[in-house]
C-alpha cells in the first residue's frame, strides 16, 4: 500500500518536473537567458543573446553580470537592488539598462535563483526580454511631451468640457491657479453669449464623439481681458474606441491679433484716405476737363477775333486808299479852282461870275483836304490800334496755348493720382480680406 501511494507521487512529481522543464524550456528558448553562477559570473548565454544583443560568450564568460549594467543605471534603486539580489540570492524582476559593447539596451529582467535540496544556491537564472525599442520610443513621446510642455499652454477636459488639468504654462497665459478652474467647465473662459449658443454646445458634442477642431478663439482670462489662442482640441481615445478626454493644446497670439486688428485700422484709414482723395482727383479732373473745354472755346473765339481783326485791317487799309484817291482829287480840284480863278480875272466882268463860282469850289476843295487829312489821321490811329490789337491777340493765344498745355499736364497728373489711388485701394482690400 505505501509503495502504491510512494510510486503514484513518484510519477506525479516526475509529470510535474516534466511540465517544469518544458515551461523552463519554452522560456529559455523564447526569452532572453543568462546563466549565473551563485557569485553572479556570467558562465552561459543562449542563443538569442548572442543574436539579439550581439554578445559573444567568449567576451562575458567568467564576468559578473553587474558589470555590464549601463553607467547611466549604475547609480541607480534598481540598480543597487540587482547587486543586492544576486548577492542574497533572491528574486527580482524590474527593467535595467545593460551595456554591450558599444550599444545600451533596455532589458526587463526575472532574476530567479536556485537552491539544492539543502538550500544552497547552484546558480542563477536571468530571463529578459528586449524592451530597447520600446523605451527608446516611450522617451522619444516623453521628451516630446515635455517639449510641448515646455512651448505651448495645455489644458485637458473630459469629453463633456470639465477641466481636469492645466500645465504652467496655460494657467499663467490664463491668470488661474489650477485650483480655481479644476472640475469647473470651459464655458469660464467664454463669453456669456458663446457659452449660452447652440453653437458652443455642438462643439463639444462633436469632441465627444471624436472630432478634432483647430483654428484661432477669443477666450478672457480671469480679470476679463481679451486672450486669442490658436488652439487644437484634440479628443483622446481609450483602448474601447471611446473618447475618455480631451487635449488643448494652444499658443497666445493676443499680441499678434491685436498688432493684425491696429493694422487693419490703419489699412481701413488708407482705403478712405485714398478713396478720398481719388474723389478728390476725379473732381479736379472733370474741372480742370471743364477749365480745358473753357480756354479752347476762348482760344476759338480769340482767333475767331483775330481774323476779323485782319479783315478790319484789309478794310481800313482799302478805305484808307480810297480816302487817299479822294484827298487827290481834291487836291486837283483845288487847282483847276485856282486855274478857274485866275482866268476869271483875266476876263474882267465877263468873268466875275465864274470867279465865285471857282472861289466856291476852291473853298470847298480846301475843306474836302482838310477832312481827308483828319479821316486819314484817324485811320493811321485806328489801324495802329488794329495791329496792335492783333499781336495783342496773338500773344493772348500764344499764352491761351502754354496755359492749356499745362492743364493738360495737371489733368494727366490727377489722373495718374486717382489710378494711383484706385491701386492702393484695391491694395488695401486684399491685405484687408487676407
Amino acid at each position: 500500500m505505501f509503495n502504491k501511494q510512494l510510486k503514484a507521487d513518484y510519477a506525479e512529481a516526475l509529470a510535474e518536473l516534466a511540465e517544469y522543464k518544458q515551461a523552463y524550456g519554452s522560456l529559455k528558448s523564447e526569452m532572453l537567458h543568462f546563466e549565473l553562477e551563485p557569485d553572479g559570473k556570467i558562465i552561459q548565454v543562449n542563443p538569442r543573446v548572442e543574436n539579439e544583443l550581439k554578445v559573444n560568450l567568449n567576451a562575458v564568460s567568467g564576468r559578473p553580470f553587474t558589470q555590464f549594467i549601463a553607467d547611466d543605471s549604475s547609480a541607480s534603486n534598481e540598480c543597487q537592488k540587482v547587486v543586492q539580489a544576486i548577492k542574497e540570492h533572491r528574486h527580482w524582476s524590474g527593467t535595467l539598462d545593460v551595456k554591450f559593447g558599444e550599444k545600451t539596451f533596455s532589458l526587463s529582467i526575472i532574476l530567479q535563483p536556485f537552491f539544492s535540496a539543502k538550500n544552497r544556491c547552484t546558480g542563477i537564472d536571468i530571463f529578459a526580454k528586449d524592451l530597447t525599442a520600446r523605451v527608446e520610443a516611450s522617451r522619444s513621446h516623453e521628451d516630446i511631451l515635455d517639449a510641448l510642455n515646455r512651448s505651448m499652454a495645455i489644458i485637458e477636459f473630459t469629453p463633456t468640457g470639465q477641466i481636469i488639468d492645466a500645465n504652467r504654462a496655460f494657467l499663467q497665459t490664463m491668470g488661474y491657479s489650477l485650483d480655481e478652474i479644476k472640475g469647473k467647465h470651459h464655458r469660464i473662459f467664454c463669453s456669456r453669449e458663446l457659452a449660452d449658443s447652440q453653437e458652443y454646445q455642438q462643439v463639444w458634442h462633436e469632441l465627444g464623439q471624436g472630432k478634432f477642431i483647430s483654428e484661432r478663439f477669443q477666450r478672457f482670462d480671469k480679470q476679463g481681458r481679451s486672450v486669442w489662442l490658436r488652439a487644437s482640441y484634440n479628443p483622446v481615445f481609450g483602448k474601447d474606441g471611446k473618447v475618455y478626454k480631451v487635449v488643448k493644446f494652444a499658443s497666445d497670439i493676443t499680441a499678434m491679433v491685436e498688432q493684425e486688428q491696429r493694422a487693419l485700422e490703419a489699412s481701413t484709414m488708407a482705403s478712405q484716405m485714398s478713396g478720398e482723395t481719388g474723389d478728390n482727383a476725379a473732381k479736379s479732373q472733370q474741372l480742370m476737363s471743364k477749365m480745358v473745354d473753357t480756354l479752347v472755346a476762348l482760344t476759338g473765339q480769340m482767333k475767331k477775333a483775330s481774323t476779323e481783326i485782319g479783315e478790319l485791317e484789309e478794310q481800313s487799309t482799302a478805305l484808307n486808299q480810297m480816302v487817299s484817291a479822294i484827298s487827290a482829287i481834291a487836291d486837283q480840284t483845288n487847282l483847276l479852282a485856282l486855274n478857274a480863278a485866275i482866268e476869271a480875272a483875266r476876263a474882267g466882268d465877263q468873268g466875275r461870275g465864274f470867279a465865285v463860282v471857282a472861289d466856291e469850289v476852291r473853298e470847298l476843295a480846301s475843306r474836302t483836304t482838310d477832312s481827308t487829312k483828319e479821316i486819314m489821321a484817324v485811320f493811321s490811329r485806328n489801324d495802329q490800334s488794329t495791329k496792335d490789337a492783333v499781336a495783342t491777340i496773338k500773344q493772348g493765344l500764344e499764352t491761351l496755348d502754354k496755359v492749356t498745355g499745362q492743364i493738360e499736364e495737371t489733368k494727366a497728373s490727377i489722373i495718374n493720382i486717382e489710378q494711383c489711388s484706385q491701386k492702393v485701394i484695391a491694395a488695401v482690400d486684399q491685405l484687408s480680406s487676407s
